[in-house]
């Protein structure tokens, strides 16, 4: 009796071991669905600071498009999850806090503007997400934050150095913290006195919205950034062919408009979200450019320069790049 319990036994465990096999076999035929990693990316899509949106999205789908075109079976499909914070520090963070509560977000690019990146670091640093920002202010936690713009001091210590190069008096001005609005009013109360002192603004100086507000008045005014146009980028990694095929691909993504100022930088930016995770078949030139930055205790891309334009008849015309 008890020799046949056994039997039923083991009997019924070998059958249960043959059904698992068969299992892992049909399972193993069945090919399985790559992981999906989502990069956030916030910026301002509609309001006073559209155009910086404009200039940001299409450049970041082109890195994302050429990426899915040379992915190595078995690696992660990337999407972009884009959300507009109108350059509004509320709605900053905000949309902030919806991109902390999808888990398959794993990095984040934002957002273009030195407040509302500010507002919104300390949302992603509880998560321990890293953000691949650009802000020339000290945005105050380095941990994770991956800052692609120079630093305010770097771009008054260059254009101090630029004027004592040409025996002028003149002085940086950076942007007001209250924004492009507040800029443009500094700006024209300034020019309004009939002072011949040079100035070199600060980044916000060189928005269209700027030179719109000031009804022109900004013509032959100076102001520094970190974000060149495609054809003014200083790199080696831009060269002529590349910095043509990526002004071809953006005007695709765009449905025709040309890149501005913040193109280069969230196409380099969004290859680098996607370096960082994905570790291994990128292309070559993408893990030797994107995989060699390095960054200073603070969190800021060492390196970069800084690029002076003036404003002509309301084009932004590069002058010289500044180191």
């Amino acid at each position: 009796m008890l020799v046949r319990r056994l039997r039923r036994l083991t009997g019924t465990w070998i059958s249960l071991l043959l059904l698992a096999a068969a299992a892992l076999e049909t399972r193993a035929l069945i090919p399985l669905s790559p992981k999906i990693i989502k990069i956030g990316l916030v910026a301002p899509f509609e309001g006073r600071y559209r155009e910086i949106g404009d200039q940001v999205i299409p450049a970041a789908r082109l890195a994302l498009r050429q990426y899915l075109d040379s992915r190595v079976t078995g690696n992660p499909i990337v999407e972009i999850v884009a959300y507009d914070d109108g350059g509004n520090i509320e709605k900053a963070e905000q949309q902030a806090r919806r991109l902390m509560s999808d888990p398959d977000v794993e990095i984040v690019i934002g957002h273009w503007r030195d407040d509302t990146t500010t507002a919104a670091v300390e949302i992603y640093g509880r998560r321990h997400i890293p953000l691949v920002a650009y802000s020339a202010y000290n945005i105050g936690i380095s941990k994770n934050v991956y800052n692609l713009a120079p630093s305010e001091d770097q771009f008054r210590s260059v254009v101090n150095g630029w004027f004592a190069r040409r025996s002028m008096t003149g002085q940086y001005v950076p942007d007001s913290r209250a924004g492009v609005e507040q800029t443009a009013i500094d700006f024209t109360g300034s020019h309004s006195t009939g002072s011949t002192e040079d100035r070199v603004g600060g980044p916000d100086h060189g928005l269209g919205e700027f030179y719109a507000l000031t009804r022109g008045r900004a013509t032959r005014t100076y102001f520094v950034t970190g974000a060149p146009t495609p054809r003014d980028k200083i790199d080696l990694y831009w060269t002529t062919e590349r910095t043509n095929a990526f002004i071809k691909g953006f005007e695709l993504e765009s449905l025709g408009e040309p890149p501005g100022q913040y193109s280069t930088t969230a196409y380099e930016a969004t290859w680098f979200a996607i370096q960082m995770v994905i570790k291994t078949g990128l292309p070559e030139d993408i893990r030797r450019e994107f995989g060699s930055w390095r960054f200073d205790t603070t969190g800021r891309l060492i390196g970069q320069p800084a690029y002076l334009y003036q404003w002509i008849n309301n084009s932004a015309v590069l002058t010289m790049v500044l180191r």
